[in-house]
């Protein structure tokens, strides 16, 4: 089978698109049976460093599961993609805060119908703290530096589902989600 570059454009059409990740002892082989990519929206028109793939994002909400009428809050938003994602729920009411005034100005543009509300807020010291679900991403001073750290335990809600990093343990059920060969590691912490 021919090789098609993404760096030198598109594939031709009609061909079936298929990849292969090799990280350490093990191999992912990934067939895409859509016409374009899953983690590629509509909506989103733009990215920062740390944003997650929407699939992870839709992956985090369903195991978040908030119920229709829930506040649900990403205080750590980026380019929006999980308050966004959020919105496939019915009646959920999607919030999304980050420290830095641009992110926020990214996440507001993938939102053009503005069904989110946005703001700029410090995640270490949440304006809201009554809410149903929290789901996020926090930086954890990997692509994002951290300026303050998320802590949980302020916040009200009943669960509260993170990406984390290896390594790091908040305790809660950890589980895997794979996409492409990688493991982010979601933990959903409830009370």
């Amino acid at each position: 089978m021919p090789y098609w570059s993404r760096r030198n454009g598109a594939p031709p059409g009609n061909r079936l698109s298929w990849r292969v990740s090799i990280v350490d002892d093990e191999a992912t082989v990934a067939v895409r049976i859509a016409d374009r990519p899953l983690h590629r929206r509509e909506y989103r028109r733009a990215s920062v460093p740390g944003s997650v793939h929407p699939p992870l994002a839709a992956a985090m909400v369903r195991l978040a599961a908030p119920r229709p009428g829930a506040v649900l809050l990403d205080p750590c938003c980026g380019s929006g993609t999980i308050p966004i994602e959020s919105l496939a729920v019915q009646d959920v009411f999607a919030i999304g805060t980050d420290i830095d005034p641009a992110t926020v100005a990214v996440a507001r543009g993938n939102d053009p119908a503005g069904r989110v509300r946005w703001a700029v807020a410090d995640a270490g010291r949440p304006p809201l703290r009554e809410v149903d679900v929290i789901a996020s991403n926090p930086p954890w001073d990997r692509q994002v530096v951290t300026r303050e750290t998320l802590v949980p335990q302020r916040f009200s809600a009943r669960k509260v589902v993170l990406l984390l990093p290896e390594g790091v343990d908040l305790g809660g059920e950890r589980r895997q989600v794979s996409l492409f060969g990688q493991r982010p590691v979601i933990t959903v912490l409830e009370r």
